[in-house]
């Protein structure tokens, strides 16, 4: 990994979109997308050689200031080994949580259940 390129904006659609952009850029690879905590910011993570991310991360951080969804970006010219073993790829997306049906009964007055 020549260069580790982070892309942070609110929302997952806007990650989406950002992330589309940057891939259509320059030549960069999509390492991950993560969802980080509070207030529905996602992190796009990419790699590539430090001339494409820089060039990638400016087209992402254009495409989500446009939707005011930009947070904050950073470029990792050469990160150590050690960086790079906690910035791992992902090799599939995240499946959501199975759903909770939830109880849609309800007993009108004569205590008999309706649904």
């Amino acid at each position: 990994m020549n260069a580790l390129g982070l892309v942070e904006v609110v929302g997952f659609s806007t990650a989406v979109y950002v992330a589309d952009a940057m891939v259509k850029t320059a030549d960069i690879t999509i390492t991950r997308l993560e969802r980080t905590k509070g207030a529905g910011w996602m992190t796009i993570y990419v790699n590539g050689d430090v001339g494409a991310v820089r060039a990638a991360i400016s087209a992402g951080q254009e495409a989500a200031e446009k939707d005011d969804k930009f947070v904050t970006a950073e470029i990792i010219a050469r990160p150590t080994e050690e960086l790079s073993r906690l910035v791992k790829p992902t090799k599939t997306a995240p499946v959501a949580k199975e759903t909770v049906k939830i109880n849609t009964e309800v007993k009108n007055k004569n205590n008999k259940t309706k649904k």
